[in-house]
C-alpha cells in the first residue's frame, strides 16, 4: 500500500474551510441585503370581543419589492401587504393590514373583533422576491382578556318583610382572565355593599331592583338583576300606617263618642218630656180648682192648646231651651214667654 502523502491528507479540511467561506459569503451579503423587522403591539393586552391592532416597522436595505405578512405561530397566515404598493393581497375573514397612513416601511394589521383564539404568539415576515431572502421579526405573546360572566341569578324574589333574600352571585359564575373577581350589590335608596351575597334584610319599602356587579382585576365586568318582592308580615299587618291606621284611629275614637251623645240625647229628652207632662198636669189641676169666675173655659180651653202646641215644637231645636226653662217652672206660674197663662 503507497503511502499518502500532506496534498491528499489535508484534502479534504480544504474543502470544508472552502464551503464555510461560501457560506459566510452568503450570510454576509444576506446581512447586508436583508431587512430588520420590528413588531409592536399597543396595548400589550387585548381584550375580547374589542378591535386590536399590529404594527411591523421595516428598517435597513433597498426598496421593499417582496410581501410582508403577519401571522401566529403554528397557524395560518392572517393577513398578506405587498410591501411595494401597501395593498393588501389575502387575509383571513376578520384581519385587515395594508401600510400605516402616508408611510411605506410601517406596516398594520388590524383584527376586527378578538376572540381567545388570538391569543398567543405574533411576529411579522418580509420575504424579497428577486432573492430568497426572508427577514423576521421579533415575536410577541398577545393575551386575550375577558370579564367573567354571571350565567345563573334569579330574575324575581320574594322575601318576607325583615328576612334577607340570601342570593349567592358567585355560585354560579364562569371566571374572567384574569380570574380574580370582586363583587358588588346596589339596590333602592342608595344601598351598596361589597360582598357575592345579598343579605339585607329588606323592609316593605326596600323592595324593588337589585343589581350584582361581578369585576376582575382587569376591570372588565358583568351584570345581573333581580327584582325583590317584600311580603308584608302579620305583625306589619295589623299595624297599618299611614292613610289607614289614621282611619283606623278616627274609627275608634268616633263610635264611643256617638254614643255617649245619643245616650244624653235620649235621657234629656225623655226628661224633658217628663217636665213637661208635670207641667199640663199642675196646670189642668190648678184650672178645675179656679173659681169660675176668675176665668172663662175659652181661656182655660186657649191656655191648653198653647201648651199644645209648645209640646208638638221641634225638641232637636230647643233641647237646650227646655233645660232652661222647665227649671223656672213653678206651681203658680207657666212660661210667661210661651204665651201660657199666668195663674194668680
Amino acid at each position: 500500500m503507497q503511502p499518502l502523502n500532506f496534498a491528499d491528507m489535508m484534502a479534504p479540511y480544504m474543502i470544508s474551510l472552502l464551503l464555510a467561506m461560501e457560506m459566510y459569503s452568503e450570510l454576509r451579503i444576506a446581512h447586508v441585503n436583508g431587512q430588520t423587522l420590528s413588531l409592536q403591539s399597543l396595548p400589550s393586552a387585548a381584550v375580547r370581543d374589542d378591535t386590536f391592532q399590529f404594527t411591523c416597522t421595516v428598517t435597513g436595505g433597498g426598496s421593499l419589492l417582496g410581501t410582508l405578512t403577519f401571522q401566529r405561530v403554528g397557524t395560518f397566515i392572517s393577513c398578506v401587504v405587498n410591501a411595494g404598493t401597501c395593498g393588501q393581497l389575502n387575509s383571513l375573514p376578520g384581519y385587515t393590514c395594508g401600510c400605516v397612513s402616508g408611510q411605506t416601511r410601517v406596516f398594520y394589521m388590524n383584527i376586527a373583533s378578538v376572540t381567545t383564539d388570538d391569543g398567543g404568539t405574533w411576529r411579522c415576515q418580509y420575504s424579497a422576491s428577486n432573492i430568497n431572502i426572508n427577514s423576521i421579526s421579533n415575536s410577541i405573546s398577545l393575551e386575550v382578556l375577558y370579564g367573567p360572566g354571571i350565567t345563573s341569578v334569579p330574575t324575581h324574589r320574594q322575601v318576607i318583610e325583615n328576612a334577607s333574600p340570601d342570593i349567592d352571585c358567585s355560585s354560579n359564575i364562569t371566571p374572567g382572565k384574569p380570574s380574580t373577581t370582586r363583587y358588588r350589590w346596589t339596590g333602592p335608596g342608595g344601598y351598596s355593599k361589597n360582598g357575592a351575597v345579598l343579605d339585607r334584610l329588606v323592609t316593605r319599602n326596600q323592595g324593588g331592583v337589585y343589581t350584582c356587579t361581578a369585576t376582575n382585576t382587569a376591570g372588565l365586568s358583568d351584570t345581573a338583576q333581580v327584582n325583590i318582592y317584600v311580603q308584608c308580615s302579620a305583625a306589619g299587618q295589623s299595624q297599618p300606617d299611614g292613610l289607614g291606621q289614621g282611619i283606623g284611629i278616627g274609627i275608634g275614637v268616633s263610635l264611643p263618642v256617638i254614643l255617649v251623645l245619643t245616650v244624653i240625647i235620649v235621657i234629656m229628652w225623655r226628661r224633658s218630656r217628663g217636665n213637661i207632662d208635670k207641667v199640663n198636669k199642675d196646670q189642668t189641676e190648678t184650672i178645675e180648682n179656679q173659681p169660675h169666675g176668675d176665668t172663662t173655659p175659652n181661656q182655660a180651653h186657649a191656655s191648653l192648646d198653647e201648651h199644645d202646641g209648645y209640646e208638638k215644637l221641634d225638641m232637636g231645636n230647643h233641647d237646650k231651651e227646655s233645660e232652661e226653662t222647665v227649671g223656672t217652672v213653678g206651681k203658680e206660674s207657666v212660661y210667661e214667654n210661651q204665651g201660657l197663662v199666668e195663674i194668680p
